[in-house]
Parts: C-alpha cells; structure tokens; sequence
C-alpha cells in the first residue's frame, strides 16, 4: 500500500498526529495506511484462531475476506478526522501553520462552535453510514454493525442519544461548520474508496449476513481496531517522516513489532490420561489418576462445541490439575490462545500463578507463550516480578485527542514471558495466560472505558473460575452477566467447586446457556435441566444441559461434629493436645482470633501461631511460609510438629494447604463449614505422625449460644452474624444440629451435596421452635439480597442477546483508566462497604517516615519527600506493607473525615508519580508502632497484626 501513490494533494494535506514536543505532523492517510498494516498484522500473527474464526464465520468461513474486513475497519477508523472540527484542533497545539497548509488545498477550516463539535469518532461513525448507505441503501443493519466499530475506538462506543444529536447536527439545514463544504465531502469519499478498492470491500459486504455482524463480533472487530490504533500511534514505530519514506518505514516497523503469538497447543494423546496428568504435574506421579479427574478430560475431549464445565468434587481432589489438563484440551480443540484462571483473592491467585507457571514450564512447545498476574499488587508477586525483564518505557506524548502514553516495544522473551507490552490492567489481561482475582472476569460485565479489550482478552482463551462458590448474590450476577456474553462468543469455561446448590448452579449454566443460544431463545424460555448426577459430579453445558455421574476416587472421611461454648475453648484443647497434635481455630473475624490467639499463647506459648488478613504483606507471607512448612504435604523440610495450633481466619479455608488433626471452627455457611473440615486430615501421611486420640477427624463448633436448651433456636456471636448473616448461620445449624449429639458423624465427601442442598433449599422448614427468628432472619436476607442485586445492573453492560448493535452496551461507564479500574471497579463488582487500604510507615525521630522494623528488606529505611529511581526498592516494600482498615474504623459515618485525615501527611503529594505508591494512603505510626484516626486508637504489632480500639469495637 503505498503513502503517497493513489492519494490526492488534498487528501495528503489532512493531518492525523501531532506530536508536540517537535511540532512534526502525520498524515491522516499514512496513519490510516499504518493502522490497517498492523491490523493486518495482528491477524497474522497474533489473534487466536478462535476469535478469527468467529469472524470468518460471518463471511461465509472466508479467511481472506475477514482479514480484508479487519484491516478495512482499520482503515477507516479515523475517518472522522477528515474534518473541520478536527483539524481546527491544530490551533491551539500551536501549530496555525499545518491549518494554512490544509487551506491552500482548497479545505476551509473555519473555527468551530463548541456547540456543533463532536468526537471524531462519532463523526466518523455516522459519516462512514451514510457513504455505505448510498452504495448499499437496503442494507442499513450491516452498515451499522460497521460503523459502530469506528464509532467506539476510543474505547467507548457512542450511545443512541449521542447519534442521534450528532447525525442532526449534520442534517443540511444546520450548515455545520463541523463537517466542512462539498470539498471536503470530496476528501472523505476518496479516502473511503481508496480504502474500499485496497481492502476489497464489495467482496467482503457481498459475504456479510444480510442482518449484520452479531455484537459479539462487532467487539471483537472493535477491539482489534483499538490496538492497531495505538501501535499504529506509536512514533518510535511509525515515527513522523517525509511521505517517500512510507513503505520502508512501515516495513520496519512491522518487522519489529513482536508479540508472543498466541498459544497453540497441539492435541495431546488421549490414550492413557494418567500418563498424561503425570507428564503436565510430575508432583502428581506417584498417585494415580482420580475418577474426576480422568471424567473431565473425558468430558473436554467428547464436546461437540466448547462446552461450559462445572467440576464439583471434595477439596484436595486435584480439581485445579483436572481443569489446565482440561484446558489445554479444549485450546486445542477450539482454537483458544491461553487460559484465564480467575480465583477469589490475590492470596489464592498468588498461589495459583506460582501452579501454573510450573504447569506451563511442563508443556510441549518451546516457544514464548505470554504470562500476566493480574491484581493490584502483581509488581509485589516474586514470581511474577523475575518473568519482568524490561522496565516499564514512556512514550512521546501524541496529540490526538486525548494525549496518552503508548509502551515501547519488547523483543525479548523468555518461557513464559511477561511481555513489556503486555502490562497494565487494560493491556496486561491480553496476554495469553493470565492468572488473577475474580474481580478481572467480573469487570468483564462491568461499564468502563475500552471493555471491548477485556472482552477480547476473555473470548480468546479457556476461562478457568476456582472457588466459584465464593462470589456472592452480587458478585454473582456480574459473574452471570459475563458468562451470558463467554456463551455467546462459544468460549469454552471450567467453574470449581467443592460443591454449589442448586440453585446457584442453575442459574450459572443457565446464564452461558442462554448466552449460547442467543436472541433465538425468548427470554423467558425455560431451558431444560437433567437431574442431578451423584456426588462428585460435571455439569456440561453448550446449547443444552448434560450431568455427569462421577466415581467417587477418595477415600472416606467420617468427621465428628460436636458444639463448644466459647470460654471452654482453652480447656478442650488442653485435653485435645495433651498428647500433642495440630490443631486450626478458624474465626469469622479478625478480632475474635487476636482474642483466641491472646489467651492460648498464655497456656501454649510459642505453640500457638496467627494468621489473618490483617497483617502486612511480608508479615502474612513469613507467617504462612511458616505454616506450609509444618503442616504441608508429607516430604517438607521442616517436618510436622510435635504440637501446634494455628488460629485464623477465612484465610486457612482459601489459600493453605495445611492439614490439621482436630479443628475448632466459627458457625459459618454450611458449605464453608464443610470447605474448613476439608482441612482436617487432609494429606496421606502415617499414622504415627497423629496422636492415638486424634487420628479420627473431629470439628468443633464454635460461636455458637443456647443451642440444644430446651426447643428455642441458637443466638449466634455477632461478629459471625455481621460476616454471613443470621439466615445463613441458622439454616447451617439446622443443618449441622442432628451431628452434634455423637450419634451421628459426617461422612465426606459423600455427605456434601445432601448438606449443602438441605442448607440452601428454601423449602427446608425450620427446627421444631425455631420459627418466629427463622422467618424474621429470612426476610431480613431475602430484603438485603434483593437491595443488593438492584444496584448490580446500574453498573452492568447489556446481555449480549439484549441488543444487535454496540452502541447502547456501556450508557454509564465507570470513569477509571488502567490500575485505577481495580481500585474503582471493584468497588462496583463486589458489594461490600467502602473501606480503606493504608501504607503503614513509622514517623521516626529525623521527622522522615520509615518502613517498620523487623522487614526482611529495607528495615527501618526512610523514605524522602520525593521518591527517585533510587528509591525504588524502598517503594515496593513500603508498597507490600498494607493493611485494610476494619470497618470499626472507617464505617460509613465517618470513612470521609478518615480520607481526610490521611490526605494530610505532606509526603503523600511527592509519591504520585512512584509507579508503586501513587494513590495510596499512608498511616504513620509512632516509634511505638501506635496512631489514631477518627477517635480510633490503632496499633499494629508483628505477631498480633493491626489492633483497634473504638467506640465501635463491635465492628471487627
């Protein structure tokens, strides 16, 4: 495609960068040209087969013509730029000269109202309609699943009221001095014939569906346009030369534009999948393959189209392993780039990248496969920082109308890599692997600029959801929407969990099911379930529902239940550890486990350990390395102790793989309280290594009062109550209560599915007595769920079937850019009350503030009033040292005064442009480790974690 042949003097003269720091201008045709090279390019070398496919499909399977379509779209996509209201933009860039030469062209450029401009995005939509709609009048639905796609590549696309404004404002009878005369209307026609003839256009809308693209494709086609755009933006690319050097220049730049393609497994043998797991997981090698295991690769291996899997099997059963083998089946098959594996915290996704990453390393293939962590903290992640081997790079800023900085190019690789490009919350989830909080897949129903990335970077790959029980009625409906729009892109998913009710499991399939089927399926069609497989179990889904039974592989585990009053919790485990063992005190709350903690280091000393949430970051990871190693699998260096008790939080039921001989645990959800049990005897290990009175698993529940006196129902500790509420604790014990005589004991993993379905069946009456709080704790929960999934939608885009054009999927986006969405969309997809996260830094006696002593790096460092490159280990582990403010602090009465209170210390102003301590806030401590904020006095203390003393003490 040459630069200069084939374009009029006129059509040349039209600027479409500026650069101001040299006052060097573009052309609007060579960055246009540029922009359909690289998309050209990204077809080639980059996209997944399966969204390629999803876009030939549209052109009746035609490789050619959709990647003419892709580069077409590309170049055109600043169409709206060939106007007056664009090019006038040159003026106050300084830069009157560029306008001067646009006029002696014969292009006036009057100065335009600010009432009459609009984006040129928009303009480019509409004006792109109407010069389709003259070659082809009668098929005004292609012509629009088009142009939406030039309208959005901004990152949002226009919405209805927006066109129609804009199209007014272009009606004749305005005489907008926006558009320009017949001159320009000239200009335009030819930059769009050029197009058309070099794309070959009448090809590809001849094989268009007379309906038009679906919106599926129309984001995947957005999507590619926005990031051939920014490299095409790029000046150390496609830097701003005289025209004759065109070819060349964009030769090399293309030459030099190298993403790691995407992933491309080939099929692996099928024919003994225990081979098979013990080649991707040599940690695996000396067990045999469980019956799940060898269903769910049965499972990705017999779909006719990508299916959605749920994986329901007992805890330790190697679900995680079962879904990558999985995955790498189903990428194969289906054309997949590389997998999302999405996990509740950044605690569990940590633990998770390290798994995959080894996973990835055991693959065959010998080539650079992409890798991104993708939360808030990844730069804290060691693992993920070693893949890092280029700083992040600043470009140029390029005028255009909104100025942004583009990263510098990375050749380098490694396997996997973490490619320079491939950073960021926006750019970072493209890579092919990414491993990350929940929140990332969530935000793929979330309205926020450029979603049509995060959608791209969902519908290339297998998306892998572990713990999927954890999202709750809110979280679920985001997770519901997303799974709506990953049918309807035909994107293969694996959801695990230990076990979901059946309700919830519903309305997950149901979601990707009608997602699949698209505006073919009435809203309200109802979509036909089988019945329930037994325990452990798959749910497959396409276009239909199947279930399938699964043998069970694991060995039986009988667990006594029994109740304890919670001043006898010292006492019974006196007794319980007499002749030693280990035992877990799992709370609801920080607080009552700084309690439990205090009073058994007093009778156990430097037995007892704590961990919860609310330490620092490289406090938590000494404290949980040091766990792992005394209660990991068999085979640790440190060996398992004589006797040991860990207190904490929800933290032991997530992220550790630990196993205990007897546990204490909080009332919880009855399917919580079954996940913690699964911590009990976890590991195959001799029998010596329990002692003779512990060898039988036993849990005892506490937080718990006036259960089994007399008929009335049990009152709970409100702290557990502020966590999961009363319903869910009563239907729990309800359930739990026939076990906590002796008679009885709870067989796992058999027993799951009955408890859990019986705990969240509503139809479940309640104890003989228990009626009146029953009844009033139910409508109490069904008002709060009910509020809480209300405010879901006004945050949510559009079901992919609600619509047929892009342009109404995002009305009210949230206003945040790259890793502001994880700060500011979380907030939107989890429904929790605001809190606060802080960088606890001491005061020190220089009056500069000081990491906290005792830090395995940089102890005690001070950090300077402006933060330089020197500075920058310093920063990161000041970055690793927060805490998130419990509500008795920051509750909603008073959360502003304490964002005001923190935004006073003055060095917080020099820190914004540290990539590691812009936006956050700091509390500085005392020399004593002490601060007060809003009247609360707080302490942090390295064994205890952060201690709180309020008038709202309650809140814990």
């Amino acid at each position: 495609m040459p630069a200069v042949q084939g374009w009029s003097d006129s059509a040349l003269s039209l600027w479409g960068k500026l650069s101001r720091e040299e006052g060097l201008s573009l052309p609007l045709v060579t960055h246009l040209e540029d922009a359909a090279a690289v998309a050209g390019h990204l077809w080639d070398h980059w996209l997944p087969d399966i969204v390629k496919l999803r876009v030939q499909a549209e052109l009746q399977g035609d490789a050619r013509l959709a990647r003419s379509l892709v580069m077409w779209l590309a170049g055109v996509h600043d169409l709206g730029k060939a106007a007056p209201a664009f090019v006038g933009k040159a003026r106050p860039a300084g830069a009157d000269h560029v306008i001067r030469h646009i006029e002696s062209h014969g292009l006036l450029c009057p100065e335009v109202p600010r009432d009459d401009y609009a984006h040129h995005g928009v303009m480019g939509q509409v004006l792109l309609e109407e010069w389709l709609l003259k070659r082809h009048p009668s098929r005004r639905d292609s012509v629009r699943s088009l142009a939406v796609v030039i309208g959005g590549h901004h990152g949002m696309p226009p919405t209805a009221e927006t066109l129609q404004a804009v199209r007014a404002n272009r009606l004749p009878r305005r005489q907008s001095r926006a558009w320009g005369d017949a001159a320009w209307d000239a200009v335009r026609a030819e930059i769009l014939t050029g197009m058309a003839a070099r794309h070959d256009l009448d090809e590809v809308f001849a094989a268009l569906p007379s309906s038009g693209l679906p919106v599926p494709v129309q984001v995947d086609l957005s999507a590619v346009v926005i990031i051939a755009d920014w490299f095409a933006s790029d000046e150390s690319r496609f830097p701003y030369v005289t025209l004759e050097g065109g070819d060349a220049r964009r030769a090399e730049a293309l030459a030099e534009l190298v993403l790691p393609p995407p992933w491309s497994p080939a099929l692996p043998d099928l024919g003994d999948p225990e081979k098979l797991m013990q080649q991707r997981f040599p940690h695996l090698a000396a067990y045999p393959i469980r019956p799940m295991q060898r269903a769910v690769i049965a499972a990705a291996a017999a779909a006719e189209e990508a299916p959605l899997i749920v994986v329901e099997a007992a805890m330790g059963q190697g679900k995680t392993e079962a879904a990558l083998q999985a995955a790498e089946i189903l990428a194969a098959r289906f054309g997949c780039g590389g997998v999302f594996v999405a996990l509740p915290t950044m605690a569990t996704s940590d633990a998770m990248f390290t798994r995959v990453l080894t996973w990835l390393r055991h693959l065959p293939g010998g080539v650079d496969t992409s890798v991104f962590l993708a939360h808030s903290k990844s730069g804290l992640n060691d693992d993920y920082r070693e893949l890092l081997r280029d700083r992040y790079a600043r470009f140029a800023e390029v005028y255009d109308e909104h100025g942004s900085g583009r990263p510098a190019r990375d050749t380098g690789s490694l396997t996997p890599v973490a490619d320079a490009w491939l950073q960021g919350r926006k750019r970072g989830v493209l890579a092919n692997h990414v491993i990350g909080t929940i929140d990332q897949v969530l935000f793929g129903g979330l309205q926020s600029k450029h979603l049509a990335l995060r959608h791209l970077a969902l519908s290339g790959k297998v998306v892998v959801v572990d713990e999927v029980h954890a999202a709750d009625v809110y979280m679920r409906s985001f997770l519901c929407l997303v799974l709506d729009w990953l049918g309807a892109y035909e994107v293969p998913v694996v959801l695990l969990s230990a076990t979901l009710p059946s309700a919830q499991r519903r309305q997950l399939v149901e979601a990707y099911v009608r997602g699949r089927h698209g505006r073919a399926l009435g809203r309200s069609a109802a979509i036909e379930f089988p019945a329930p497989a037994t325990y452990p179990c798959l749910t497959v889904a396409t276009r239909s529902v199947a279930t399938v039974a699964v043998e069970d592989g694991s060995a039986s585990m009988r667990v006594g239940l029994s109740s304890l009053p919670d001043d006898k919790l010292v006492d019974v485990l006196r007794d319980e550890l007499v002749d030693g063992g280990c035992a877990a005190v799992i709370h609801d709350t920080v607080g009552r486990a700084q309690e439990t903690y205090a009073a058994l280091s007093a009778e156990f000393g430097a037995d007892v350990h704590l961990v919860h949430s609310r330490f620092i970051g490289p406090d938590r990871m000494r404290l949980e390395k040091q766990i792992r190693s005394m209660l990991g699998p068999p085979g640790g260096a440190a060996g398992r102790p004589q006797r040991c008790i860990v207190v904490g939080t929800q933290v032991l039921e997530q992220s550790l793989d630990v196993d205990f001989d007897v546990m204490i645990s909080d009332i919880a959800p009855i399917d919580l309280v079954l996940q913690r049990a699964g911590r009990l005897h976890r590991h195959r290990r001799p029998e010596r290594d329990r002692p003779p009175g512990l060898r039988r698993p036993r849990l005892l529940l506490a937080g718990v009062e006036g259960f089994g006196e007399g008929d009335g129902p049990p009152s709970f500790d409100r702290g557990c109550v502020a966590v999961y509420g009363e319903y869910r604790l009563l239907r729990s014990m309800a359930v739990l209560a026939p076990y906590l005589d002796g008679a009885r004991q709870v067989s796992l993993p058999e027993d799951i599915p009955v408890l859990v379905g019986a705990g969240y069946d509503d139809d479940v009456p309640p104890p003989t007595g228990w009626s009146p709080k029953w009844e009033k704790a139910r409508s109490d929960d069904e008002a709060r769920h009910a509020a809480s999934v209300a405010k879901a939608p006004v945050f949510q885009v559009k079901p992919a079937r609600s619509e047929r054009f892009l342009a109404s999927w995002s009305a009210s986006p949230v206003r945040a850019e790259g890793d502001d969405l994880d700060r500011c969309g979380r907030g939107q997809v989890r429904d929790s009350e605001d809190s606060l996260e802080v960088v606890l830094l001491c005061r020190g006696d220089d009056g500069l503030l000081h990491l906290l002593p005792g830090l395995p790096e940089c102890s005690g460092a001070a950090l300077p009033g402006v933060l330089g490159r020197s500075d920058d280990l310093v920063a990161r582990v000041a970055a690793s040292c927060t805490v998130r403010l419990p509500r008795a602090v920051v509750h909603p009465g008073v959360i502003d005064q304490a964002i005001s209170e923190l935004e006073q210390v003055p060095e917080v102003a020099g820190w914004q442009d540290n990539r590691w301590l812009s936006g956050q806030l700091v509390l500085p401590l005392d020399a004593s480790l002490r601060a007060s904020l809003c009247g609360a006095s707080i302490r942090y203390d390295r064994v205890l974690g952060l201690l709180v003393s309020s008038k709202n003490s309650d809140r814990k």
